[in-house]
């Protein structure tokens, strides 16, 4: 029967102990955002710098990141300027693609901020009824 395909509970080696500690996940890199929403000119050319080549060409990225830190594009700056890349910079369809991820991160860098104000109104708006579970 079914209980013949399984051994016996104490005939199972024990290896609970010679499994290695599990190890921490890295944290990922801390998004900064400033006041205003926007993303300083570093954080974009990480962002720039991430984008799978089929995204956005090696050289078309170079050249986004050199006119990210020759003009000092913030995100709102870098915004505007992805709508209207011109096509010596980046191919018409790889800036379809390059303007999809940018509004990706405005997505979610608008996400975070809704988190942020639902945090802070839940810490000092009006306390309502209920039990505190702690895990």
């Amino acid at each position: 029967g079914l209980a013949d395909a399984f051994p016996p509970a104490s005939s199972a080696p024990a290896q609970a102990s010679a499994a290695p500690p599990p190890r921490a996940a890295a944290a990922p890199a801390p998004v900064v955002v400033r006041e205003d929403g926007s993303k300083p000119p570093s954080e974009i050319v990480a962002w720039l710098k991430s984008l799978p080549a089929s995204h956005v060409p090696d050289k078309a990225k170079e050249d986004l990141v050199a006119i990210v830190e020759e003009r000092s594009l913030n995100g709102t700056a870098f915004g505007q300027y992805v709508q209207t890349v011109p096509p010596e910079v980046c191919a018409p369809k790889n800036a379809i693609k390059l303007k999809a991820a940018w509004k990706n991160v405005l997505a979610e860098v608008e996400a975070a901020k809704i988190c942020k104000e639902n945090l802070d109104y839940n810490e000092r708006g009006p306390k309502r009824g209920g039990v505190k579970v702690d895990v």
